[in-house]
């Protein structure tokens, strides 16, 4: 009996991961945070995008563009 090794790929809170691998998991572990998912069937590449917050608390928190909605999207 063969066993099946598939790749997990884990996307903190402001960060993304993309690819056309298959067999491949992604996960993201969301409490209060969104995850937006996206699959191109055609191109076959897909990605998850994992964000914090929609926008900075304050201007001082603007220097990780990627953890909020309204600068990383």
């Amino acid at each position: 009996m063969s066993t099946i090794h598939q790749t997990v790929e884990v996307v903190s809170s402001g960060s993304f991961f993309v690819s056309a691998q298959k067999d491949l998991t992604v996960e993201a572990f969301l409490g209060t945070c969104v995850g937006i998912a996206i699959f191109d069937d055609v191109a076959g590449v897909g990605g998850l995008y994992h964000i914090l917050l929609p926008e900075p608390l304050n201007s001082s928190d603007n220097d990780d563009v990627l953890n909020y909605a309204k600068s990383g999207m």
